[in-house]
């Protein structure tokens, strides 16, 4: 598990807020972020309300105090959770690695370049066959895909299209 510092502080930081807030003590205006400075834990937000600023510090360094237990507690609590059998990961991570492993599936499925080069010049070949404008077979196929772009497409949609179109021969020559 990756914890982030700055990012462990500011959701903290968040929660106080959210309870003042419901106190009337602050508006959501006031914890709005409206640039961001430097300090000696890296870029930090700078709220529109001044005093928030010192107010965030305190809490950046309140939650580096007690990182290391934060931490130990949250790994401990992982530790037992998973020895239990149950999901021992934060919904947010859970997604996280989804995505990941969405990405690099996407990544190795990717069209490659010998392919797309394939596909324009059976496009060409099959718009010159049928009569039609290119660049609407290219958009045909887009809309088909629901895909901005051809290089969006997989390797194996790439290939199953790239074979259809050099395999068509039209009927006749209207069509």
């Amino acid at each position: 598990m990756r914890m982030d510092f700055l990012t462990e502080a500011l959701r903290l930081f968040y929660q106080k807020m959210f309870v003042k807030i419901k106190r009337k003590e602050v508006t959501r205006e006031d914890i709005e972020i409206v640039g961001y400075i430097d300090s000696p834990f890296g870029q930090i937000p700078q709220f529109k309300a001044q005093w928030l600023n010192m107010e965030y510090q305190n809490e950046l360094i309140r939650t580096y105090t007690f990182l290391p237990r934060i931490v130990t507690t949250k790994a401990k609590n992982r530790a037992i959770l998973q020895l239990l059998g149950y999901e021992f990961r934060d919904k947010e991570e859970i997604e996280q690695e989804e995505q990941e492993i969405e990405e690099v599936t996407r990544a190795q499925d990717k069209i490659t370049e010998a392919q797309l080069k394939k596909l324009y010049v059976e496009i060409k070949k099959y718009a010159e066959r049928t009569g039609k404008d290119p660049e609407q077979v290219k958009q045909s196929i887009k809309n088909t895909f629901e895909i901005e772009h051809l290089s969006d497409l997989r390797k194996d949609e790439a290939s199953e299209l790239i074979s259809k179109l050099m395999s068509y021969q039209p009927k006749n020559k209207e069509e």
